[in-house]
């Protein structure tokens, strides 16, 4: 005998409901997504983010994918955060998730701005993140070697974009101060802003070096209990890269 869905979600619902109430505690737990490639933080040509959604054997709890992310001015303090989120992030727990979101760690957007960046589909798949266009600039195509995009099994879905402005990374091609860059073309193709001081997705203090940034990141399985609590995945480091102006 067939049930509609709607009933098969009130049932499910109601099961668990009943084994709580019978004292029976119910866990849950989510895989981790799985490793790609660690960004390369100096060469366009591996700067980039990239990992594997792990959704395939996923619990009916699973919703999908999230990355988030910070910007730093200084690396002994990037290096000093990474440390402590690694001491946190233990297998099949929430901890590390809660350890970035202390530190003030941003959820990624993109210009679909999806409240879940990677809704589940059932189905692992490829995700690569480049966060800058960079390389040579084609003056007849306006376009460079690289560009700022997101995909998604191989197709190009969306451009990133920062959490605390919805602006992109595109900050070193912007007509902000500091030394430019020597693919910078001479009309800027973007009017990005630099990272500030009180920028939720920013810490900013001294630079390590003149005008860097570096954006660390991190991917986490996000899923949902019967109770409407969120749950996280530990998480797997995507490395970090530099931004240079």
């Amino acid at each position: 005998m067939k049930f509609p869905r709607r009933t098969l979600v009130f049932l499910s619902v109601l099961f668990f409901l009943c084994l709580s109430s019978c004292g029976v505690e119910v866990y849950y737990s989510l895989d981790a997504p799985s490793s790609r490639a660690m960004a390369n933080a100096t060469d366009p040509g591996g700067r980039f983010f990239s990992f594997y959604t792990n959704e395939s054997g996923a619990l009916s709890v699973f919703k999908g994918t999230n990355v988030y992310y910070k910007i730093y001015t200084n690396t002994s303090e990037l290096n000093s955060d990474i440390n402590s989120i690694n001491s946190s992030n233990a297998e099949y727990s929430s901890s590390g998730y809660n350890r970035i979101a202390s530190l003030g760690y941003q959820q990624l957007e993109t210009t679909a701005r999806p409240d879940i960046l990677f809704a589940g589909t059932g189905s692992n798949r490829e995700i690569i993140i480049r966060l800058i266009d960079e390389g040579v600039y084609n003056s007849s195509t306006s376009e460079y070697t690289f560009t700022a995009q997101v995909r998604v099994g191989g197709t190009i879905v969306s451009r990133p974009l920062r959490r605390s402005s919805g602006e992109g990374f595109n900050f070193y091609l912007g007509t902000g101060t500091g030394r430019p860059n020597p693919n910078k073309p001479s009309t800027p193709t973007s009017s990005d802003k630099l990272p500030a001081l009180g920028d939720l997705d920013t810490r900013y203090s001294s630079f390590s070096s003149s005008n860097t940034w570096y954006v660390n990141a991190y991917a986490v399985s996000v899923g949902q209990d019967p109770y409407l609590s969120l749950l996280y995945s530990q998480l797997l480091h995507l490395g970090y890269i530099e931004i240079r102006q």
